[in-house]
This record gives structure tokens, C-alpha cells and sequence, in this order.
């Protein structure tokens, strides 16, 4: 391939560390709004939108600090707040906006890494999310709706990294070795022809593996994205303020310690269940610190769903890894939609613990429902129309 590397350097490991660098930077960009968001926002001037004096004017959304009259004295402000008065409502929505984008972009990514190239299509991914983050900052000045704008094309182009990294790591990552590899790669690709395959819709649509991953993948995904887009505004309201497990399971699989379905279930009910308890833990405890240790907590034993549950698209359909991780990630990103938006409604509406225990106890039963719906009914056996589609290829 033209590529001269040291030969102690095996090139997946190149490729592993490529990926994780990859994933590490979409992520990034991916939250980083959510995190900015607390600094824009003018928290001072949203709280007097919520006292009694100001009912009239909360279907206003969006102004800036000298629209407000000479006559209407604010408190002092607090040195983190921003210049945007934009109701929580509304910052739902532009969190909420890139998902838009998100759920529109996984299956060309699919179709793209499978018939094109997974690396190309990575690097485009990865690119338009660097080049959208260096325009908000100037956005958010203008107008939020062009803050809107940028984050649903970030989405769309986002949408391509999922399905390119899962293509790729099928093509580079041993079967002994795709958990250690996949948890690398999804906790922070090689060049190549690729020849079309026909997509076997039919029998996918009929699949109740693929319907399983489906489930499994929207309740997991409403957890991950009240962690993702959440926990910032969390700590600022209210608190003011996995290597390890990829190479276990490598190990149980590799010397036949666990069948390859036991671990996969084990892997994504650790997953879902210990962040479903710390997410019912939180709303109870008065203690900083003893609530960051339960968020961070949880969101360690998440990572065992690189060993489990992301796995099972390779496990059951290695040929079509890309399209199936599209599907099930499209159905999980309409969590990311709804998140924000349900998240801000119930804050709008009462800005109190009472509003956040609804939220994290909607979020540890979708976590829950995750675990038994896995845990219960998945299989790790390659599926028949996987291995006719290598026939119709002879």
C-alpha cells in the first residue's frame, strides 16, 4: 500500500490511535456547545423571566441585555453569565439542533464508508465539525439562528463518523482482538477500495436481532445524550460547580471463558445498569462532590458498551457493520432531539430538584429498559442473509 512504518508499529494500532483522535475531536465538537452554553447564557436575567413580576414576557426567547428598560433593575450579574438572554426552551433547541442534522447523515456515512471509502468519508466528518466550531462564536453574535444552521450541517457531516469508524474497524480491528480496539477508538482509517455490496433491506427489516440492537440503541442513547447535553446545565443550576474492560472481555472471549453472547449481554447490562442507579442516586444527595462521583461513576461503567452492545453489529453482520450501525444510531439520535427540548420544557416550567429527579428518573428507566431488552434476547450468531451476501459476491 506504499505505507513504511516501523515494523514494531502493527498498522492497525496506527489506525486505532487515528480513530480515537478522530472520535475524541467529533465528540468535542459535538458537546462542546452544551458546555459553552452556561458561559453565553445570561443566567441572572432568565431567572427574573421566571419570578412572578415578569410572567408577561416568557414567550420571549431570545434578547439581548439592552433590550431590557432603564426602569427594570437587574440584580448584580454573576461574572460567568453571557450576553444572550435565550430561555431554556430555547437553548434545548439549539443543543437539540445538531441531532437534526445527526439523524439525516448516518445512512449516506454508511453507504459512503461501504462504497467509497470509510476513511474519506471520517476525515470529511471530522473537517466540516472543525470548521462549523470556528464559526459560532462570530454566529452567536448575529443571531441564534445561525447557530441553528451551523450545528444541523455539524450534525449531518457528524452522522458520517459513526457508521466510517464502525466500516473501518471491521476491516482493521482481529476478531480477537475488536473489543480492546473499539473501546480505544470510541473513548477519545486506512485508505482503501472497497467493492459495492447489495444491502439485503428486506431481510435486515425482518431481523429481530436488528430490531433488538434498534431498541437497545434508542434507550441507550437517551441516558448517553441526558449525560452529553444535560449534566453541564445540571451542575450549574443545582451544584453550582475502559481499556481495562475491552481487554477483559478480549480475554473471556479469546480463551473461551464466556461464550461471545454472554459477554455482550454481561458488557451492556453493566452498561446500562450501574449508570440507571447513579442516575436515581443524584437527585437525593446535598453533597458536591459525592454527586460528581456518582456522574462520573456512571459515565465509567458506560464505557462497557464498547465491549457489548456496540460489538453486536460486527457480531451478527460484519458485512454490512456500516449500514446496520446507521439504522440503529439514526434511531437513537431522535433521543438527542428530544432531550434538550423535553429537558428545557420541564425547566421552563419549574426550576426545581423536583424537574431534574423527572429527568434522571426517565433517563434510568430508559437505561434500565436497555439492559433487560439486551439482556434478555440478543445473540451474537452472524445472521444467513451475512453470509449470502458473500455468495452473491462469488
Amino acid at each position: 500500500m506504499g505505507y513504511h512504518l516501523p515494523r514494531f508499529i502493527p498498522c492497525r494500532y496506527i489506525y486505532m490511535l487515528l480513530g480515537f483522535l478522530g472520535m475524541l475531536f467529533t465528540f468535542a465538537m459535538m458537546t462542546n456547545l452544551a458546555i459553552a452554553m452556561v458561559s453565553m447564557v445570561n443566567h441572572t436575567a432568565i431567572k427574573i423571566l421566571h419570578e412572578d413580576d415578569f410572567r408577561s414576557i416568557r414567550g420571549i426567547v431570545h434578547f439581548h441585555l439592552d433590550t431590557i428598560p432603564d426602569d427594570e433593575i437587574l440584580p448584580e450579574e454573576s461574572p460567568e453569565d453571557g450576553t444572550n438572554i435565550w430561555s431554556l426552551s430555547l437553548q434545548g433547541i439549539i443543543i437539540s439542533s445538531y441531532f437534526w442534522g445527526y439523524l439525516l447523515g448516518q445512512l449516506p456515512g454508511a453507504r459512503l464508508s461501504e462504497d467509497v471509502s470509510g476513511a474519506w468519508t471520517f476525515f470529511a466528518g471530522v473537517s466540516i465539525h472543525i470548521l462549523g466550531t470556528l464559526l459560532i462564536p462570530e454566529a452567536g453574535h448575529i443571531h441564534y439562528g445561525l447557530i441553528i444552521a451551523i450545528r444541523v450541517v455539524q450534525g449531518f457531516m457528524g452522522g458520517f463518523t459513526f457508521p466510517a469508524t464502525h466500516f473501518l474497524l471491521t476491516r482493521w480491528a482481529p476478531p480477537h482482538e475488536r473489543s480492546l480496539i473499539s473501546s480505544f477508538v470510541y473513548s477519545g482509517g486506512p485508505m482503501g477500495n472497497v467493492s459495492h455490496s447489495r444491502v439485503p433491506w428486506k431481510s435486515i427489516a425482518r431481523s429481530g436481532q436488528v430490531w433488538i440492537l434498534i431498541l437497545t440503541h434508542s434507550a441507550l442513547c437517551w441516558g448517553f445524550y441526558v449525560n452529553l447535553t444535560q449534566l453541564p446545565l445540571y451542575m450549574k443550576m443545582v451544584l453550582h460547580f475502559s481499556l481495562c474492560y475491552g481487554r477483559l472481555a478480549d480475554y473471556l472471549i479469546s480463551t473461551g471463558k464466556l461464550p461471545l453472547t454472554t459477554v455482550r449481554r454481561l458488557s451492556t447490562v453493566i452498561a446500562a445498569t450501574v449508570p440507571a442507579l447513579c442516575c436515581i442516586a443524584v437527585p437525593f444527595t446535598t453533597s458536591h462532590v459525592i454527586a460528581v462521583c456518582l456522574m462520573i461513576t456512571g459515565n465509567t461503567f458506560f464505557a462497557a458498551v464498547f465491549s457489548g452492545f456496540q460489538q453486536a453489529h460486527m457480531d451478527i453482520a460484519s458485512r454490512f457493520a456500516a449500514t446496520l450501525m446507521s439504522l440503529t444510531n439514526s434511531c437513537g439520535t431522535v433521543s438527542g432531539i428530544i432531550v434538550p427540548i423535553f429537558s428545557g420544557w420541564m425547566l421552563d416550567k419549574d426550576i426545581s430538584m423536583r424537574s431534574w429527579q423527572v429527568i434522571f428518573f426517565v433517563t434510568a428507566g430508559f437505561y434500565l429498559s436497555a439492559a433487560i431488552i439486551f439482556g434478555l434476547f440478543a445473540k451474537s450468531d452472524e445472521l444467513p442473509w451475512n453470509k449470502d451476501s458473500y455468495k452473491e459476491d462469488e
